[in-house]
């Protein structure tokens, strides 16, 4: 996704039907979620519901292939992003005031009724509009929330959130495996979880300037 980006915001950028293409990406993204529920290629009891690790949901949730329509939706939504802030495009106060009610909603809804929705659908790109709609609504909107966001520690936190992703999973094994190997309670365990998320925002805001 790194490396295809530029070719990818290039040719979408020029491209008169990226409204289509947003739609046409969601329902793609949704059919291989569908797909792998109806044809149960993992042979388990019960595919729709059932949060398990095998070889095809693997594939349904991690394979750049079937996450490719998600990307192409984060991009599109991005370019709307910029057209909107240069006023190239436009939206009506009341249109963006109704995308920042109504997203927020269906995301709050979603989390509430997470164990009723199929997993494949609810890991994949099921919500990514609603995202897309509230990423979008707050810059633009401003007010108190997108003020707070746009303070400097958590900008410094919104640079560093990448190299949060994916120092993350090691220091949280780190973390773990600490714990298993000198047998630490329940409750210690939860302190040094909470020690753990210091320790990958510290590591993540070095590696951040230090590095990238």
């Amino acid at each position: 996704f790194y490396a295809s980006f530029p070719l990818i915001a290039h040719l979408l950028n020029r491209s008169t039907k990226r409204t289509s293409i947003f739609i046409a990406g969601y329902c793609l993204s949704l059919l291989v979620s569908v797909a792998y529920c109806i044809l149960n290629p993992d042979d388990i009891a019960d595919p729709w519901f059932t949060r398990h690790k095998d070889t095809w949901i693997d594939v349904v949730r991690f394979n750049p292939l079937v996450r490719l329509p998600e990307f192409l939706m984060g991009v599109i939504a991005g370019q709307v992003f910029l057209d909107l802030r240069s006023q190239r495009l436009a939206l009506s106060a009341t249109g963006l005031r109704a995308v920042a009610l109504i997203c927020p909603a269906v995301l709050g809804l979603a989390l509430a009724a997470s164990d009723a929705i199929p997993y494949a659908l609810l890991h994949n790109g099921l919500l990514a509009p609603a995202f897309a709609g509230v990423i979008l609504s707050l810059p633009l909107r401003g007010g108190r929330l997108a003020r707070a966001l746009a303070s400097p520690p958590l900008l410094v936190l919104g640079d560093a959130s990448y190299a949060l992703y994916i120092l993350h999973f090691p220091v949280q094994e780190a973390v773990r495996k600490t714990c298993e190997r000198f047998d630490v309670s329940d409750t210690s365990f939860f302190l040094a979880n909470a020690l753990a998320i210091i320790i990958v925002i510290a590591a993540s805001v070095l590696v951040h300037r230090l590095v990238e």
